[in-house]
């Protein structure tokens, strides 16, 4: 990450592979996602992803306030944000051809460090979307996802 005083950009290239779905091709995201704290562990963060491989010139982007609890074991985190989507995101995901405020997000997080630069993070993501052109483009406009990420940093 890049820090200027308690201004904090963290780049980074994201790549999916969706195994199974032929429908749904494989992509990679250029990210930047930037966040300045606004209390002892509250930031407030937007982050920008801009498709490289599949949907070329989509663009989503999430404005929201981030707070983390915890030490160097263990980490909660809870996150509040809203996003928004352009026209190529929007058609190439939802086959809606608008730019639109998309939704409401909360995630929470258990982030543990199991060994030398590995973690394991357990945790729970909520999504309602918003826009009325959205939600009919959809089977279910609210949805929870359940995950766990294994993390290992260079």
């Amino acid at each position: 990450s890049i820090t200027l005083n308690d201004f904090s950009i963290e780049p980074s290239v994201q790549y999916y592979a969706y195994f199974g779905q032929e429908d749904a091709p494989n992509t990679a995201m250029v990210v930047a996602l930037c966040s300045i704290p606004v209390l002892d562990a509250v930031s407030v963060f937007y982050d920008a992803e801009y498709d490289i491989l599949a949907y070329n010139g989509a663009l989503y982007n999430e404005f929201g306030i981030d707070a983390n609890y915890g030490n160097e074991r263990v980490t909660v985190e809870n996150v509040l944000g809203i996003g928004a989507a352009n026209t190529v995101f929007n058609k190439a995901y939802l086959d809606v051809s608008r730019n639109a405020i998309s939704f409401v997000h909360w995630d929470c997080a258990i982030t543990l460090s199991v060994g030398n630069n590995v973690s394991l993070r357990p945790h729970i993501e909520i999504n309602k979307i918003i826009d009325t052109s959205l939600r009919t483009a959809v089977v279910n406009a609210d949805n929870v996802t359940l995950g766990i990420v294994l993390t290992y940093e260079l």
